[in-house]
């Protein structure tokens, strides 16, 4: 972490000033130490130049488990700018709403959204709950503006009124209370901050095969996570056998209805590392909710954001402070 992060961190259980102690730093980067509430006295450590705010991974181990085994496959590179697009649409910023800001993203992952707001000149924050945050850390060790946090999106450590931007893609969806967690969000902005986040589609995800899905990711985020990873690896590669555009038709002719539907549905990615990744992604959660566009526009409401806004893709929303 950056020492000038000290700036806007505080206990996530009393909201009181923290003080660092035990530091050791290379140069603006602090290393390891204990940060000290000033209120309430609950200690934090900072470890691998990550202030840890959690005990453990609670129940998002499965996305420790894919973000170390993936940790570089959704980043952009010479050969593709889907993170970028993906960024673009989900959040409906361009590079000059994010230049020379302080951004928020909640549930980094990766780090591939992170990647996009840094090369678009912005100072970015990335936390998460999960150990994400140290394939990040390794990922992007050489960005100068990038600090990670290990949190609680329900207790995070952040001042209020710290941010200018704040985005959260795909993740709130997979807490206990979709709308909660959003809530705890928009007091971090400053007043002209915008925020946008993304959530599953209640629109989308309906109907037999969704009813389907929602069992097999309810049996599967019961399953060792290696071993549920193992059988999603399995079924991604032999996806051209089920679900390829010809043999999807095939299938849906030559078996009985209740067989045909028993069998999952599998994201559609070129790439076997991409879908194997979403498809861990989507059986794997022990949460998972969807919302609609008015749903998420009452939260917005509800926190007295202005200029609210449905993006393009369901169910996309930005808003002002």
């Amino acid at each position: 972490m950056r020492r000038k992060l000290l700036d806007i961190l505080v206990c996530p259980k009393c909201k009181k000033t923290l003080t660092l102690k035990d530091e050791v730093a290379s140069g603006e980067r602090i290393k390891s130490g204990t940060l000290k509430c000033r209120g309430c006295e609950a200690s934090y450590e900072v470890r691998d130049y990550i202030p840890r705010f959690v005990a453990s991974d609670s129940y998002v181990g499965n996305f420790s488990l894919e973000w170390t085994i993936h940790s570089r496959t959704q980043v952009d590179n010479a050969y593709s700018q889907e993170s970028l697009k993906t960024f673009a649409q989900k959040t409906g910023f361009a590079r000059e709403d994010i230049r020379g800001k302080l951004v928020l993203d909640v549930g980094c992952g990766s780090g591939r959204f992170a990647d996009i707001a840094l090369k678009w000149g912005g100072e970015v924050v990335g936390v998460d709950m999960s150990y994400s945050v140290d394939a990040v850390r390794k990922n992007f060790a050489n960005k100068d503006k990038l600090d990670l946090v290990q949190a609680d999106i329900f207790y995070l450590p952040f001042k209020d009124n710290a941010f200018d931007i704040i985005y959260s893609i795909g993740v709130l969806h997979h807490t206990k209370d979709c709308k909660a967690a959003f809530k705890r969000l928009p007091s971090l902005l400053r007043k002209g901050g915008k925020i946008a986040i993304w959530v599953y589609s209640a629109h989308l995800y309906r109907g037999i095969d969704a009813r389907v899905m929602e069992l097999y990711r309810q049996a599967g985020s019961r399953l060792p996570k290696r071993l549920l990873y193992l059988l999603c690896a399995m079924a991604s590669f032999s996806y051209p056998l089920w679900n390829g555009r010809f043999m999807y038709k095939f299938w849906h002719m030559v078996l009985p209805g209740f067989l045909f539907h028993s069998v999952p549905v599998l994201t559609d990615y070129r790439k076997y590392d991409w879908r194997l990744l979403d498809n861990f992604d989507f059986y794997s959660p022990r949460f998972q909710s969807k919302h609609s566009y008015p749903e998420v526009f009452s939260w917005f409401k509800e926190e007295n954001l202005t200029n609210i806004k449905p993006l393009d893709f369901e169910v996309a929303v930005q808003g002002e402070k």
